[in-house]
């Protein structure tokens, strides 16, 4: 969730075009129901983006259970394979301009063209995380109801992000953030 937050404060305009379609779609003091995140297309967008870009667990391994061919290397039963994720979210050859926050990407047309296992923010097959959609949802509920009542912004916009990749993807120095109390809007 630091990562959404940081991604609200470092792109405004993401933040306002998610602020727009909040409340076109959020009636103001509605209940948040999973419908109505359902219909938050744009935020869905920005949370799969900002999964790509940031990727939570950099590095998976898997152990081939038989002799395994992958890209026309053979391996036996029994070998660990290290899995870049992080890598394969930053590849040129996957991603259009990998280095640059497009929300857009995750657009149905150009989804359609990923080859599968590329994104895999919750890993794949039979080892992905069983809390993924519970995830996701409480990650598109807070960032709805932080954006309905505040603004991001990063203390300094000017000062880099130091990414630490450890069993997870972390900032070496924290997030520093501002939270502005939004003026609210009349029903």
């Amino acid at each position: 969730m630091c990562f959404v937050l940081y991604s609200l404060g470092k792109y405004p305009a993401v933040q306002h075009k998610l602020v727009t379609e909040i409340e076109e779609q959020a009636f103001v003091g509605a209940a948040l129901t999973v419908d109505i995140l359902n219909r938050l297309t744009y935020l869905d967008l920005f949370i799969k983006e900002v999964l790509r870009y940031y990727t939570v667990v950099p590095l998976t391994g898997r152990q081939t259970t038989g002799d395994t061919v992958i890209g026309g290397r053979r391996y036996c039963a029994g070998i660990t394979l290290w899995i870049d994720l992080y890598g394969l979210a930053h590849d040129a050859q996957y991603f259009d301009k990998p280095e640059e926050f497009q929300p857009l990407r995750f657009a149905q047309t150009q989804k359609k063209q990923l080859p599968p296992n590329v994104y895999m923010p919750f890993s794949g097959g039979p080892h992905i995380c069983i809390g993924r959609n519970y995830a996701l949802l409480i990650m598109k509920m807070l960032t709805v109801q932080i954006l309905r009542n505040f603004e991001v912004k990063l203390r300094d916009p000017h000062e880099e992000l130091v990414l630490q990749s450890q069993m997870v993807l972390k900032s070496l120095h924290g997030f520093n953030l501002i939270f502005r109390q939004r003026v609210k809007i009349t029903e």
